[in-house]
Order: structure tokens, then C-alpha cells, then sequence
């Protein structure tokens, strides 16, 4: 009798860890896109301030994993979720479909699941931030 209850504890004990196990899943992290424009104008930072205004057409897209290709919104911040927060993610952006640049990035703060992919028309850059530090450019769709 002894030896069956040993037997049905170890398989309730198992049973419990599995249980909290898949109840503590990991959380859904968040990439939200703040808007980005299809025409910048400026100035060539590369010549004479006294060149004449530069004007570059985008259509910018974004691709995490093997999710669909996203593109991005002139006017709003657009979110691409149901991202695991423990895992290494691949960010594709492109422009006009072709890929102009790539990165690997993870959620370093699993708690705050949340970031800001944003992009920099000086600079003609993208940057991903933790979404408290970049309340100011994905600020549409992270208040909701």
C-alpha cells in the first residue's frame, strides 16, 4: 500500500508542476511601429549645407520572425503582438521591399513587454526602445 501512495504523489507533484508551469506561460510582448513618413525632405548631410534639399520617397515595412510583413502608417502607431518574451526575435525593415536593415533583439525586461520601434529621419535610422523611454513616438496605440 505504502509503495501505491508513493506512486500517486510523485504523479500528483508532477501534475501540479506542469499545471503551474503551463498556468506561468510567459507573457505577450508588444512591438508597437510608430508612424513613419513616405517622403523626407532635408538636407544632404553628406555635402555643402548650401546643396539643395534632398527628397527621399519610402514604403517602409516590418517583419518579425516569419510573421507577415507589416507596413508601417503615416499618420499612426501600429502594433505587431503575440510575441514571446523569452525568445530571440529577427526585425526585418524594408523599404520598397527590399531589406535595408536587420536585427536580432529580445525582451530584456520581461515584466515590461512592451516596445517602440521608431525611426529617425535625420539620421535615416530606425531604433527599438523600451516603450517607457518612447511614450513620445508610439504614443497613439500604447495609451489604448
Amino acid at each position: 500500500m505504502r509503495r501505491g501512495s508513493l506512486g500517486v504523489l510523485a504523479l500528483i507533484t508532477c501534475a501540479f508542476a506542469l499545471s503551474s508551469s503551463i498556468g506561468s506561460g510567459s507573457l505577450s510582448g508588444e512591438v508597437y511601429v510608430a508612424s513613419a513618413p513616405r517622403i523626407v525632405s532635408g538636407v544632404d548631410r553628406l555635402c555643402s549645407p548650401h546643396s539643395p534639399p534632398v527628397t527621399e520617397k519610402h514604403e517602409f515595412s516590418i517583419q518579425i520572425d516569419s510573421l507577415a510583413t507589416v507596413p508601417t502608417n503615416v499618420s499612426k502607431t501600429v502594433m505587431i503582438g503575440g510575441l514571446s518574451t523569452e525568445a530571440k526575435h529577427l526585425l526585418r525593415i524594408r523599404d520598397f521591399g527590399k531589406t535595408v536593415e536587420s536585427f536580432w533583439f529580445t525582451f530584456e525586461q520581461p515584466d515590461a513587454p512592451r516596445l517602440c520601434l521608431w525611426y529617425s529621419e535625420y539620421y535615416n535610422t530606425w531604433s527599438l526602445w523600451p516603450a517607457k523611454e518612447a511614450q513620445h513616438f508610439c504614443k497613439e496605440q500604447m495609451s489604448k
